[in-house]
């Protein structure tokens, strides 16, 4: 087998002034390369910078990088025979792609970080509690049912007729849990047949038994459904990372307005540019300004929370002011989990001298 060792010389003391590529950036570097990809793929991360990273290429050979650099593993769902790893190095940004052989799948891909998956569509199942109930329900199992025959093991119906499901096209999931209730579903697809059914509780010891039940296309005899259940308190912070934005592109802004972008044509009304790539199918962008007739204004401090009980979100930002009369203004930019339902709060807090002097809340629908 052939090797070969791909490595960088830098000839001038230029390339050592190149930037660093972050994490973020790498991740939209790697989605903008991907964005005319026509096959269902998803996509890992290894965790942190690799450096002399070694893959066996569809060539038969074996490719060595002696570089720092972010490595992706693109995984085609339909394609069993076809994968492929794009690397991007920290120095600079350059995207390598490499196409593998079939034994280049990564062994373990418990330490790599998802970064695109398949979100899979369902409907949920009720039942008419006045006529049939669930019973003989194994907990914390995900249960797939393919004929009314497995469906009757598990329902009792007083009428003796059962609610309708079209088996030929889907199955029915049936999972059940102590202690809450759900409030959250998704169901999402990583491998052929691998997939992860992932299920949010609030936290109330008032109801003794959660359960829930979806409809979902076809799962083929071999499907392997992870179950992930999260329990959760009423209220809770969610994180978010910094979107590169500079001043300039707040200058459309309205002072203390809470903009909400789900989509790159929303982004380019109100900034005119798209400054790094944004998976609008998974998140959310928000981005808020405010004034200051103070100067240095900075926010030293900002966190994102949901209520999980009225669903509603809540952005707290801490903004410390100096004594200057300058009259500059600030800024924040994040990307958060997709919202879809816009009931956010902002709030803010303008301190000085370490001591709270102002406080504003506007509800944004």
């Amino acid at each position: 087998m052939k090797k070969i060792v791909l490595f960088i010389t830098a000839f001038c003391a230029f390339f050592f002034a190149k930037a660093q590529i972050t994490q973020f950036v790498s991740d939209s570097l790697v989605m903008q390369r991907m964005s005319k990809e026509t096959r269902e793929y998803t996509l890992f991360a290894q965790q942190g910078v690799q450096t002399g990273f070694s893959i066996a290429t569809s060539q038969n050979e074996i490719l060595e990088l002696n570089y720092s650099c972010w490595v992706y593993y693109v995984n085609f769902l339909e394609q069993t025979n076809s994968n492929s790893y794009l690397i991007v190095k920290v120095n600079g940004g350059n995207v390598l792609e490499v196409n593998t052989n079939n034994n280049a799948v990564p062994n373990d891909l418990t330490n790599w970080r998802a970064v695109k998956w398949i979100e899979i569509p369902f409907t949920e199942y009720v039942l008419d509690s006045n006529f049939c109930k669930w019973t003989s329900i194994p907990s914390d199992t995900v249960l797939i049912i393919n004929s009314n025959q497995e469906l009757e093991n598990y329902i009792i119906c007083t009428s003796g007729t059962y609610p309708a499901v079209d088996f030929n096209h889907y199955s029915l999931l049936l999972v059940q849990g102590n202690d809450g209730r759900v409030f959250n579903t998704s169901f999402q697809r990583f491998f052929l047949n691998e997939y992860k059914l992932n299920i949010s509780i609030l936290n109330d010891s008032a109801i003794e038994k959660w359960h829930t039940t979806l409809i979902v296309p076809k799962l083929g005899q071999h499907a392997i459904i992870t179950l992930n259940v999260i329990y959760r308190p009423c209220e809770d912070t969610i994180a978010f990372t910094n979107y590169p934005l500079s001043y300039l592109h707040t200058k459309n802004f309205k002072l203390d307005t809470l903009y909400i972008i789900n989509s790159d044509s929303a982004l380019l009304s109100l900034i005119g540019s798209i400054p790094a790539a944004i998976d609008f199918s998974n998140y959310s962008l928000l981005c808020t300004s405010g004034s200051s007739p103070y100067s240095p204004p900075q926010i030293i401090d900002s966190v994102f929370s949901k209520n999980y009980c009225t669903n509603q979100y809540t952005l707290n930002l801490t903004v410390f002011e100096g004594h200057l009369t300058l009259g500059l203004g600030w800024y924040i930019s994040i990307l958060v989990p997709k919202i879809t339902k816009t009931n956010i709060v902002l709030t803010r807090e303008k301190i000085r001298d370490g001591d709270i002097f102002e406080q504003y809340i506007t509800y944004t629908f």
